[in-house]
């Protein structure tokens, strides 16, 4: 390597300093924003299967009449 060469690969260096602290800066919001969509969307879509589950077993429940007429009678 020559001395131009060794000297402009000292001020590439120089400019770019510090600019992997500013890209992390940048890109952190937006990753923490897609993670938490993600949860978000996950925690839904669990709520609502066990939302589904519980109504299909109640349906069940009812229509074998597994269930007692008090325990219908509190449910109602």
């Amino acid at each position: 390597m020559n001395v131009v060469q060794a000297r402009i690969a000292r001020l590439r260096s120089r400019r770019e300093r510090g600019a992997t602290a500013i890209e992390l800066a940048m890109y952190t919001p937006i990753m923490f924003l897609i993670i938490f969509i993600i949860v978000q969307f996950t925690l839904t879509w669990h709520g609502n299967q066990i939302a589904a589950a519980a109504a299909r077993e109640a349906a069940r429940t009812a229509r074998v009449g597994g269930g007692t007429p008090a325990a219908l009678a509190a449910a109602e």
